[in-house]
């Protein structure tokens, strides 16, 4: 385990039954959006919700924040500290996920999801990607006609009966 890994693990609360509450910046209704105090919040919070043992996408997250992800995305663009953070969250997230599959907890469909939060998963998926569509280029130049010739008939071998 790296040091990364190893940081994010200590940094992940240990008790399962203890659950992730907004910061009361997030809980006020009339701040949203355009409130700077409430994007901090919104960086500091998906954070430390990534440390629960229960943060398994970053969807869930934004449900609890009642906005989607292409706002969130609009927030990254405009403020870097939520951009960062949004970062650390998908690394903490991502590290969980991988060792969960490795120690069998999940299905394979979370190892198919895998990259959207490690960028070197991400980097695998392209790479094998453009693998494929070389390939798929190679065999579509390379197509091979192979043409059959009769036999004719010998003495050895009698003709095959009619039906």
């Amino acid at each position: 385990m790296n040091t990364t890994q190893q940081t994010i693990k200590n940094n992940i609360p240990q008790n399962s039954e203890q659950k992730f509450v907004l910061s009361q910046v997030l809980r006020e209704p009339m701040r949203r959006q355009s409130d700077p105090k409430y994007i901090r919040a919104v960086a500091e919070d998906i954070v430390r919700w990534a440390k629960t043992p229960d943060a398994l996408t970053l969807e869930s997250f934004y449900a609890q924040l009642q906005v989607n992800d292409n706002t969130v995305e609009n927030w990254c663009k405009k403020y870097k500290f939520l951009a960062d953070a949004v970062q650390q969250a998908k690394m903490i997230i991502g590290v969980r996920r991988e060792e969960g599959l490795i120690r069998g907890k999940y299905s394979r469909y979370v190892a198919s999801t895998l990259h959207h939060y490690l960028k070197r998963c991400k980097e695998s998926a392209e790479w094998h990607a453009e693998l494929k569509r070389r390939d798929f280029k190679r065999e579509e130049r390379e197509k091979i006609t192979w043409v059959i010739e009769t036999v004719p008939d010998s003495d050895l071998v009698p003709p095959k009966p009619k039906e």
